[in-house]
């Protein structure tokens, strides 16, 4: 009965063995199929901008793991926003698994809100790679102090920006947050804090730690991070900032309960898509064996993506990417509609 066991797990074992061949086997001839003029990587940003920086490393450490003597060919499209590279790349990408975009998360901010220059729909990408960076909310009062007056004047660039996950926050946790609009760079901001012309600034962004420690300097402490996505809707501290509490974590402890509902998921969107620095991603349709083709590839090549400029970005291949972008691909009709109705009914925006 024992021998007759073991040669029953050798042949399952075989058989293990014999399945993962014949998949990669399938993988490199569809692969062999599809590159036959190489691969393209749509870079949705401007020339010398950060994606267009960032490909210089990313496409060679693809490129070490993917079959053969393939070619990646750069096609650089549109403005730093990367919508127009987003936009045509929708209407050019084939599932081929020869086509990729290069996107920054400022591209699927202004598909979320609605702006009227989107003609892409951000959801049903593919992701194969992101490059993630802290977000947290700095104040100049503890949380307590503020939850008796209700407002907090925050300095902000624009409604639809990337402040939005702070201005949302805020109002989730039962604030009226009073943006103080101005100009875009992080030097004006901090100058806006200095002249007590705002109590709060919202920081994201592969610099955010620097940023962060210069407004400590100023008085300001974090009042709450955007965290990481956990399993289903949780959201998880942020491994860079362990000791700031996530936004769920200040709803919950200041309502009794964990926030959810429409709004909620509105604003693990935003937050997905603010702390986005890029996404790399393959079209809907693409065959599963050249999406698991290239998410082999991301898996060994994102530990040598580590820019020297960016110490807090990090780079996410598959499973974690997905894990990520998970809120964005859930975004529904009805949470792009209700974050599209607190824009306009509590900061006066609408889509022009």
């Amino acid at each position: 009965m024992a021998d007759k066991r073991r040669a029953i797990r050798g042949a399952l074992g075989r058989r293990a063995v014999l399945a993962a061949c014949l998949a990669l086997l399938a993988r490199r001839g569809a692969a062999a199929g599809s590159f036959a003029d190489g691969a393209h990587v749509l870079v949705a940003g401007s020339p010398g901008g950060q994606l267009d920086r960032f490909a210089d490393d990313l496409l060679p450490a693809l490129a070490r793991f993917l079959p053969g003597e393939l070619a990646l060919h750069r096609d650089l499209v549109g403005a730093p926003d990367g919508v127009t590279g987003a936009n045509r790349f929708q209407a050019r990408g084939v599932p081929d698994g020869a086509s990729l975009l290069l996107a920054p998360g400022e591209a699927v901010l202004c598909w979320l809100v609605g702006d009227p220059r989107t003609h892409f729909d951000a959801s049903t990408l593919v992701p194969v790679m992101a490059g993630v960076a802290p977000g947290v909310l700095m104040s100049r009062h503890p949380l307590e102090q503020i939850a008796v007056a209700a407002h907090l004047r925050i300095a902000a660039e624009r409604p639809e920006g990337a402040d939005l996950a702070g201005l949302l926050g805020l109002d989730l946790l039962g604030l009226r947050p009073e943006p103080v609009f101005g100009p875009a760079d992080s030097a004006a901001v901090e100058q806006v804090i200095l002249a007590h012309g705002a109590d709060a600034a919202f920081v994201v962004g592969p610099d955010a730690p620097q940023r962060v420690a210069r407004l400590a300097r100023a008085g300001l402490a974090p009042m709450f991070t955007l965290g990481v996505p956990g399993d289903g809707k949780d959201v998880l501290r942020d491994p860079l900032m362990p000791e700031v509490p996530t936004l769920p974590e200040l709803v919950a402890r200041f309502h009794g309960t964990p926030p959810a509902g429409t709004l909620y998921d509105a604003w693990r969107a935003v937050a997905a898509a603010t702390q986005l620095t890029f996404l790399l991603a393959l079209p809907a349709l693409t065959p599963a064996a050249l999406v698991s083709l290239w998410r082999e590839a991301a898996i060994h090549a994102a530990p040598l993506l580590k820019p020297a400029d960016s110490a807090a970005l990090r780079v996410l291949p598959w499973p974690e990417a997905n894990q990520f972008t998970a809120a964005i691909a859930g975004a529904d009709m009805a949470t792009l509609v209700e974050l599209r109705h607190w824009l306009a009914a509590r900061l006066g925006w609408q889509p022009a």
